[in-house]
């Protein structure tokens, strides 16, 4: 990926972080209200944070992090993690995933612009084959994002996440890259 980035519709472009994103990037890693029931997070300190950008700026082979940014504005991260399998061949699945740092910046069709994006990307790009994306199976927005950018539901993953004191459902999906192709 350039260092520009990728520009879509509604002033959005997925981009890589800059060092200057890191301060709203981490506060909103604080805030433990900001993805309501749907956060299921693994919390890491900081400085560990800190010292991967500085090896590799979020982008790297297991997993990689981008900014959504909206005229200017980082507003959230978007990012993929690809799957090496079989062993040894070149990646041609990934899992990818979003999350806005601000409440007040959902419903706004960022998004699934964001989303978009970052899939013309992988299969137009990268060459993926398979791309999958899950949500807590009643956070209707997500779902909607996913099937709007031509995901496919797959089915319930029964239980996958235990937060805030109960099992959570997960909605699985899937978009295979010749689907990707037709839509075109």
């Amino acid at each position: 990926m350039e260092a520009t980035g990728l520009i879509g519709e509604l002033g959005v472009s997925v981009r890589p972080f800059h060092e200057e994103d890191l301060p709203v990037y981490f506060e909103s890693l604080d805030r433990l209200d900001l993805f309501g029931p749907y956060d299921h997070r693994v919390f890491r300190s900081r400085q560990e944070m800190k010292k991967e950008f500085d090896e590799d700026g979020f982008i790297g082979k297991d997993n990689v992090r981008l900014v959504v940014d909206v005229a200017g504005r980082a507003v959230g991260a978007i990012g993929y993690r690809p799957h090496q399998w079989p062993r040894g061949m070149a990646p041609v699945m990934a899992d990818i995933g979003l999350g806005f740092w601000d409440p007040s910046d959902r419903g706004k069709g960022y998004g699934r612009a964001a989303t978009q994006l970052l899939v013309d990307y992988l299969f137009g790009e990268l060459h993926y084959h398979r791309l999958t994306a899950g949500t807590h199976e009643d956070n209707v927005p997500a779902r909607k994002t996913l099937e709007a950018c031509g995901f496919k539901f797959e089915g319930i993953s029964r239980e996958l996440f235990y937060y805030k004191a109960r099992w959570h459902d997960y909605a699985e999906y899937a978009l295979l890259e010749d689907e990707w192709r037709a839509r075109r």
